[in-house]
């Protein structure tokens, strides 16, 4: 009969391998991944024998080994106790996606791995960018024309006025 620690083992492992997160375990000596979870194999497209031979930096084109090793410094010192930053994950047919990822250093049974999960965030950044390029258009249509142009608020405060409305 499997004991009651086997059993919880087992149904962490299986929340894991079945989470909405990309989930990443991985070696604080070697850095290469000890586990991955089936959602981050299929978006990366790699199996686990091919992803177990990876490391972090691996997968992230914008942060090499030294700049990774750098930013996760903090969690070995223990600085602090998870790190939140963004960055892009390369997938096997080369292809990018925008990931913000959370990062933690944990003990398990005296040897260190990193947890790290994942969120794809490929569709945020794309409507930040979308709004950013109609923000940059507006401002030039309204810095460059000769008509003057107020914003007002139901107060009848005025919010925003152009170049143009300030000019005699």
């Amino acid at each position: 009969m499997p004991q009651r620690d086997e059993i919880g083992a087992d149904r962490l492992g299986r929340i894991v391998e079945d989470a909405a997160s990309e989930v990443y375990l991985f070696s604080a000596d070697s850095f290469q991944f000890v586990l991955v979870n089936r959602g981050a194999r299929e978006n990366l497209g790699y199996s686990m024998a091919e992803i177990s031979a990876l490391t972090p930096w691996d997968l992230k084109p914008d942060i090499p080994r030294e700049q990774f090793l750098k930013l996760i410094r903090p969690l070995l010192t223990k600085e602090c106790e998870r790190l939140d930053f963004e960055t892009r994950h390369r997938r096997k047919d080369g292809t990018h996606y925008d990931v913000a990822v959370t990062l933690q250093l944990i003990d398990s049974d005296g040897i260190g791995l990193f947890y790290a999960t994942i969120q794809d965030i490929t569709s945020q950044k794309f409507t930040e960018r979308s709004l950013i390029e109609v923000s940059c258009r507006l401002d030039a249509i309204l810095g460059n024309t000769t008509m003057a142009i107020f914003m007002m608020e139901a107060s009848q405060q005025c919010v925003f006025m152009n170049s143009a409305a300030e000019d005699p």
